[in-house]
């Protein structure tokens, strides 16, 4: 392989943004390498544009005719130019995915096995997560923050498929899968939907839900900042630690049983022991030192 040709095929491998993943980005690799291939001229290869030379009819005496040589060097030329493609096409794919199509001769062949392999998956897959959304139901999620980021991922993998939905439609779903409790809530945002923000709506829902008992909802607002609200202490019973890792307010009590009557309880948000959580001057929107900025937002993770 020549210097220039050597660069050329660094460049076009260079071109690849991301590598087949099975059905999960089909779409978007398929596009990928259609328009690398189509920019550099080997797009033919695929699409069949550019067909392999065929071998010139021998004459009657059976021996040759005088274009065959020429024929024979444009076929060569061609196999060289389809191993090129059929090389690009097996570095652009998983290992997964490389089993599927080792065996291929011609690059369009190989083409034509993942299309037909992962394509189809993809409109499967494409249904199969619209249903998830349409029955998406907060009842059955149990939290109303845990239903929240359910609906965000499933919104966000129907993108990665191709299907992009606008904020109005994601409102809607998010309203249409609330319980019956929060009927009254729902009609008074329905008449707001298309001022209202998905994120000024997260935080409407994430506040009623709190209201109405939901301690995980209202631990997510809380601790959303501080990327706690994962973790649950079986002795506090508090969101943003366990007990095993460090219970603040198990040290505080033991050390109050040991006499020391200056332990101040610790707050469960900043870790301060100058003040509790009901005093605490991030929690009540204030910045650390109890005035200036309002503290940033704790939903930004939802949406």
């Amino acid at each position: 392989m020549t210097e220039k040709s050597t660069e050329f095929t660094a460049r076009m491998l260079n071109s690849i943004t991301e590598k087949l993943d099975g059905g999960t980005n089909y779409r978007t690799w398929s596009l990928d390498m259609q328009m690398i291939l189509e920019a550099n001229d080997y797009w033919g290869w695929i699409d069949g544009t550019e067909p392999r030379p065929k071998e010139a009819e021998k004459r009657t005496d059976g021996t040759p005719q005088p274009e065959e040589a020429e024929k024979a060097k444009e076929r060569v030329l061609w196999d060289k130019k389809n191993r090129k493609v059929l090389a690009l096409l097996i570095l652009s794919v998983n290992p997964a995915e490389k089993e599927h199509i080792r065996d291929c001769v011609k690059a369009s062949d190989a083409w034509e096995r993942l299309e037909k392999m992962y394509s189809g998956k993809r409109t499967h897959r494409l249904l199969s997560k619209l249903k998830e959304l349409t029955s998406l139901k907060l009842e059955l999620v149990g939290t109303m923050s845990e239903y929240l980021r359910r609906s965000k991922q499933i919104v966000s993998e129907l993108s990665v498929l191709g299907l992009k939905l606008d904020e109005l439609a994601m409102k809607a779903f998010i309203l249409n899968g609330l319980s019956e409790k929060y009927d009254v809530l729902v009609m008074t945002l329905e008449s707001q939907i298309e001022s209202l923000g998905l994120q000024d709506l997260s935080a409407r829902l994430l506040e009623e839900a709190g209201k109405m008992g939901d301690r995980d909802s209202s631990d997510h607002v809380l601790f959303a900042g501080k990327g706690k609200s994962g973790v649950f202490c079986t002795y506090c019973g508090r969101h943003g630690h366990r007990e095993e890792d460090g219970c603040r307010t198990k040290k505080f009590r033991e050390r109050a049983g040991k006499g020391n009557s200056q332990a101040t309880p610790p707050c469960h948000h900043c870790g301060s022991g100058r003040h509790g959580l009901d005093e605490c001057p991030e929690v009540h929107g204030l910045g650390a030192g109890g005035k200036g900025e309002r503290a940033e937002s704790a939903l930004e993770w939802i949406f």
